[in-house]
């Protein structure tokens, strides 16, 4: 049993395991972070020891859970890069937002979810077990952002609607990738995103253990004939990846400031990982850089 591995692997007696599980929502720190659009979002971040806690309910029973492989979020070997480079060659693209899309995953749901998904996959976990698991990856009866145990459960539970939307992709030669709550399906000819909506929000409907509501005021069609970004990223009328020129225009700007030495030092780790991302995403930028401001100027900023 889950509760009997973790006595014995941490110490722990079975008195503190309660005590963590009966007071796991008010072991976390809250505050907010701008969005890019100017609004506010809420973290809710697990003490150390709730965190603790929740890697290990990763590492021992979520882990072993599939994940689609159209979920491009949190998943190994996945990245933003990755996820854009599925929709390379198309011309058309279609983004979806969910509404409130962690809280929207409820402690009942979850703990049917684990119910009912460890006896389909012959992973023992009793009752005390699985009361044990929601309580402690969740705060106030839902996930949160900030737990480390929140992506990977999404993705775990929204496995069978992330199956069934690339089935009927696959079908009308779309492709569909789902980063978080950011949907994205793309087409190869005009007029073959017509149906998706209706399509999504029939998915939706039929999905067991969340209920998910698409944020309509998010959804956007994109064309190959205007910039289209894909999890941040943009696809360019050439179809390649780019990091977009204001992405650009900051990192010379930040350079600059560095090589005179303007820049803040707070500010220097963060230009390692815009330099960093746009090595990944593309090369030839980063050669510009090196270019215009010198070798050891760009080896500099990341020592």
């Amino acid at each position: 049993m889950l509760l009997e591995r973790l006595r014995k692997q941490s110490g722990l007696t079975t008195a503190q395991i309660e005590m963590y599980a009966a007071t796991a929502s008010k072991r976390y720190k809250i505050y907010t972070i701008k969005k890019k659009n100017g609004g506010d979002r809420t973290i809710e971040h697990p003490s150390r020891a709730l965190k603790s806690l929740q890697r290990w309910v990763n590492k021992s029973i979520i882990s072993k859970l599939p994940t689609h492989v159209s979920a491009t979020a949190y998943a190994k070997g996945c990245s933003i890069r990755k996820n854009a480079q599925h929709h390379l060659g198309s011309i058309f693209t279609l983004h979806v937002d969910f509404k409130s899309f962690f809280p929207s995953f409820k402690s009942d749901g979850i703990s049917d979810f684990f119910r009912i998904k460890s006896k389909e996959l012959g992973i023992e976990l009793s009752e005390e077990d699985v009361n044990f698991i929601t309580r402690i990856v969740c705060r106030n009866n839902c996930l949160t952002i900030g737990a480390p145990t929140s992506p990977s459960i999404t993705n775990a539970i929204m496995f069978e609607f992330d199956d069934v939307v690339n089935e009927w992709c696959n079908q009308r030669r779309l492709v569909y990738t789902r980063y978080a709550d950011d949907l994205y399906i793309s087409a190869f000819e005009p007029g073959m995103l017509s149906d998706v909506i209706p399509f999504l929000i029939s998915a939706l409907d039929k999905q067991r253990f969340v209920r998910l509501k698409i944020n309509h005021d998010k959804t956007a069609f994109l064309s190959k004939k205007y910039r289209r970004a894909i999890t941040g990223i943009i696809i360019t009328t050439e179809g390649k990846l780019s990091i977009g020129l204001k992405r650009k225009k900051l990192i010379k700007s930040m350079v600059l400031d560095f090589k005179y030495g303007r820049l803040p030092m707070e500010d220097k780790s963060r230009l390692h990982g815009l330099i960093s991302f746009a090595l990944d995403i593309e090369p030839a930028f980063h050669e510009t850089l090196i270019r215009k401001y010198g070798e050891n100027t760009i080896k500099s900023i990341s020592t």
